[in-house]
């Protein structure tokens, strides 16, 4: 799938203008090319932050049982992201069981690569299999809402993580503030250059809810740095293939470009991924996964913003089995966890976590 660039503006003004205009669902904006061509928190707990909006729906009455079964549908099974908090979700299926005297079961249902599509059916599929709950991180709100209504009209309770469907009827979600996500990369890009020069933003699949919030939390962050110029966005298929690609597509056709702000971390998860790209520039980026600290350790990666992965499937389950057990409402539908900076002198203890989360064996071969 060829790169496509979206909003080339060379004022913080314009580009602020076009990325709000991405909320409001200014669809014809978001489908245009460069050319104007239409082309397609560590640890088990994550601590909250402030909430969207708050339970509105009566709990449904508990069935107390002595078995539960969750299920979880990742974006992907094989990002290591995705494997830290399956890590999480059966961390609190242990300690909650004992806790409550009770089994749980989480049962792993996720596309090998990311699959809109797909997920849809696995939802449909676990809800047909009788789970009490699922967990599910939304490549597309758009496909994943009616999977989402239909499971919660069957009485299969669902919250989201990572990347919410805000329209569905899930009960609740958990991850960070995706807007304040992408304004911290910009921040800490603007920093690392001296805030002066030209920057690009890397940002994977346009239809995620995540990204797009991202890439508009980086627009407002520009207001704040008037020596910055971003020079577009590029979306891509979220592999380090098709990022590096789009990296190279951009530099030829828009550059020269003093810095990249990363909203996902997709080239840094292959040593390929920043060939091409020259030493000189600077990068700040989303997700420090095991292979994207190589990087930092490198030089090549100024700073990386961290989400609380393990914490995604933790906080999921522990939300689900206080709703299905205990009859407990989330006091928050949208419940937002820290993000945390880490500099390439923190590389080798943040590389320690991901090991305590998913082993050396998934480290060592990429998820």
């Amino acid at each position: 799938m060829q790169a496509t660039c979206i909003g080339v503006r060379k004022s913080g003004s314009a580009f602020l203008s076009a990325a709000i205009g991405v909320v409001l669902g200014a669809a014809a904006l978001w489908a245009a090319g460069c050319d104007g061509s239409s082309s397609s928190s560590s640890g088990t707990g994550g601590a909250s932050g402030a909430a969207a909006s708050h339970t509105e729906a009566a709990a449904p009455k508990p069935t107390v049982k002595d078995r539960y079964v969750i299920g979880m549908v990742a974006k992907s099974s094989t990002n290591p992201v995705y494997l830290a908090a399956r890590a999480g979700a059966e961390a609190a299926a242990q300690e909650i069981g004992k806790d409550k005297g009770v089994q749980i079961e989480i049962v792993w249902r996720s596309p090998t690569e990311e699959d809109a599509a797909r997920q849809y059916e696995l939802i449909g599929e676990l809800v047909g299999a009788k789970v009490d709950g699922i967990a599910v991180s939304c490549s597309d709100p758009a496909l994943a809402t009616p999977a989402i209504d239909t499971a919660m009209a069957a009485g299969v309770q669902v919250v989201t993580f990572d990347a919410d469907a805000p329209q569905s009827d899930r009960v609740a979600f958990y991850g960070i503030d995706d807007g304040e996500a992408g304004a911290t990369v910009f921040r800490e890009l603007a920093a690392a250059m001296g805030e002066g020069g030209r920057v690009a933003i890397l940002a994977g699949n346009r239809a995620a809810e995540n990204i797009r919030s991202r890439v508009v939390g980086a627009g407002m962050e520009l207001r704040q740095h008037p020596g910055m110029e971003i020079v577009g966005v590029f979306h891509h298929d979220e592999t380090p293939e098709a990022a590096n690609a789009a990296m190279i597509e951009a530099q030829t056709k828009h550059g020269p470009i003093d810095g990249w702000a990363l909203v996902g971390g997709w080239p840094l998860y292959s040593p390929q991924g920043l060939d091409g790209v020259p030493d000189s520039v600077k990068i700040v980026s989303m997700d420090p996964l095991p292979p994207a600290l190589d990087y930092a350790a490198a030089g090549r990666v100024s700073k990386f913003v961290a989400q609380p992965y393990f914490g995604w499937g933790y906080e999921s389950v522990r939300t689900l089995m206080n709703l299905l057990h205990d009859g407990k409402k989330p006091d928050l539908v949208v419940r937002h966890a820290p993000l945390e900076v880490i500099d390439p002198s923190d590389a080798d203890a943040y590389r320690a976590r991901w090991v305590g989360w998913v082993g050396t064996s998934a480290i060592n071969n990429g998820g």
